[in-house]
C-alpha cells in the first residue's frame, strides 16, 4: 500500500468527518463560521489519528475487518463472492489444520477381517 492509498484514505476520512462535525455544529445552532472552523479542526485531528493508527496496524500485518478496503481484503472478498456464486471452492480451515483429500471408506482391511475370524 503506497502513499497514494494512504492519501486517498486520509482525504476520505477528513471529508466525511469535516462534513459531519460541521453539520452537527450547525444543527446545534452555532453560526456558519464557527461550525466550519470546528469541522475542519476536528476532522484534521481525527483523520491524522485514524491514519496513524491504521499505518501502525498495517505495518504489523493487522487488517481492519470493517474497512475491507485494503488490497488483501478486497482479494479475499472477491474470492468469497466467487465462492458464493459457486464458481470456485475455497479450502476450509479445520481445528486440526488442513486434513488433505478425503479417501472413501472401502471397508475393513484383510488383517482386520482375519483377526475377527480368530476370535
Amino acid at each position: 500500500m503506497g502513499p497514494a492509498f494512504w492519501i486517498r484514505r486520509f482525504v476520505l476520512v477528513w471529508t466525511i468527518a469535516s462534513v459531519l462535525i460541521a453539520g452537527v455544529q450547525a444543527l446545534k445552532g452555532h453560526d456558519l463560521a464557527y461550525s466550519l472552523t470546528q469541522g475542519l479542526l476536528w476532522a484534521t485531528i481525527s483523520a491524522v489519528i485514524f491514519i496513524a493508527a491504521r499505518l501502525y496496524q498495517s505495518r504489523r500485518g493487522q487488517h481492519c475487518a470493517i474497512c475491507r478496503d485494503t488490497p488483501e481484503m478486497r482479494g479475499q472478498q472477491h474470492l468469497a463472492e466467487l465462492e458464493s456464486r459457486g464458481l470456485v471452492t475455497l479450502p476450509r480451515r479445520t481445528e486440526r489444520g488442513f486434513k488433505g483429500p478425503t479417501v472413501p471408506n472401502r471397508g475393513k482391511l484383510a488383517s482386520e477381517m482375519v483377526s475377527e475370524d480368530r476370535r
